[in-house]
């Protein structure tokens, strides 16, 4: 619990990526990104890798080094997820579970095991109330007692985003026996692109953090890019695979995870499909699909392909423009099919093919029979 509440700006409901190992370890598979935080409180490092949201981190104590790793395998479409993590100084477990059922709502979930006095629960609730800019919290302590359940208010934050990459937070952290009695806390946020810097002060302390990220967040700094362009080609496995320790990896699941990215990205104004040969299944292209159609929903969508068949033409509807250059070929033959079989003819002509098979289940001779 009070580990939960060390770093004020960490909500259950919000935190992703490496700075969920400190508060939820189902956000380490939301927006993946490999990347490496470091706080303050008690000198912490934490890494985070793409890879099923896999994260450890080290606690340099007075006595002693603790660690922390955490894994999210489950996650689907960044709307749900569920983490867990191990924390070698209590030996407990941690289990974590976001949802976002809306764009602008995410709540999440924990608790501890195992427990002697039964299970705890924290939960977070956060709001964006119509504008991204702005994200209000709440986190929740509720404690399961033999006369009954306790819920108690745990945190109340509201973060204010004033420019790009530059954030204001305050929140509130009432005391679990006096709502009326508690401590606020101000926090500032800065983001320079592949570093964000952050941390709060208050009556009980202060506290910072710093995380240096492979894909950047967004940042007033630099040119920001107006357009990107995407292309399908290739191999895009369901099981993610780990290509060095930082390595980009080719999967179906970053390939969403990529078009969710371009989706949110405030900066980008213009983006360009480009369709090539690719392995993408009729499920796969569906999935596919429903995020073109929602960056199509934000922003300029153009598909280019100089092969377009039934699958490409598939995800190229849902673009505002299709662009084939000249030469190109657009193969739509429709539905129909036929298929020939010569065996009356050979009847007719008293031939008797003689077949020869290596396994079952040969489909090549059925023109014969």
């Amino acid at each position: 619990y009070l580990i939960i509440l060390s770093f004020v700006n960490l909500s259950i409901a919000t935190s992703e990526r490496s700075r969920a190992l400190y508060s939820n370890p189902a956000g380490l598979s939301i927006h993946p990104s490999p990347e490496i935080s470091i706080r303050s409180d008690d000198y912490w490092v934490s890494m985070n890798l793409p890879f099923m949201g896999f994260a450890g981190g080290i606690r340099f104590m007075s006595d002693s080094l603790e660690y922390m790793t955490g894994v999210s395998p489950i996650n689907f479409r960044d709307r749900f997820s569920l983490g867990y993590m191990y924390s070698s100084w209590n030996s407990k477990y941690t289990l974590g579970a976001m949802l976002r059922p809306i764009k602008w709502t995410s709540i999440g979930l924990t608790t501890n095991f195992p427990s002697s006095e039964g299970y705890d629960f924290n939960l977070g609730v956060a709001l964006m109330p119509g504008w991204n800019r702005l994200v209000l919290s709440s986190d929740f302590f509720i404690d399961r007692e033999e006369d009954g359940t306790d819920f108690v208010v745990s945190k109340l934050s509201g973060i204010v985003e004033i420019l790009e990459g530059v954030k204001l937070s305050v929140s509130y952290l009432p005391d679990r026996n006096d709502f009326d009695d508690g401590e606020i806390y101000g926090g500032v946020e800065l983001s320079l692109g592949n570093i964000l810097m952050g941390g709060y002060s208050g009556e009980g302390g202060s506290e910072g953090i710093v995380t240096a990220s492979v894909i950047p967040y967004p940042t007033l700094l630099g040119e920001k890019p107006r357009s990107v362009i995407v292309e399908l080609k290739g191999d895009y496995p369901e099981i993610p695979e780990r290509k060095g320790l930082l390595g980009k990896e080719h999967s179906f699941y970053y390939l969403l995870n990529l078009l969710q990215y371009i989706r949110d990205s405030r900066g980008i104004e213009k983006v360009v499909i480009n369709i090539k040969q690719n392995t993408l299944g009729l499920a796969q292209s569906e999935e596919v699909r429903k995020s073109l159609v929602e960056i199509a929903s934000e922003k300029e969508l153009i598909a280019y392909a100089a092969f377009l068949d039934f699958k490409g033409l598939y995800l190229a509807s849902a673009a505002d423009r299709i662009a084939v250059p000249e030469g190109g070929e657009v193969y739509f033959p429709g539905v129909y099919m036929s298929k020939m079989y010569v065996k009356g003819a050979l009847d007719k002509l008293e031939i008797e093919p003689e077949i020869e098979r290596v396994g079952r289940y040969k489909s090549a001779v059925e023109m014969l029979t």
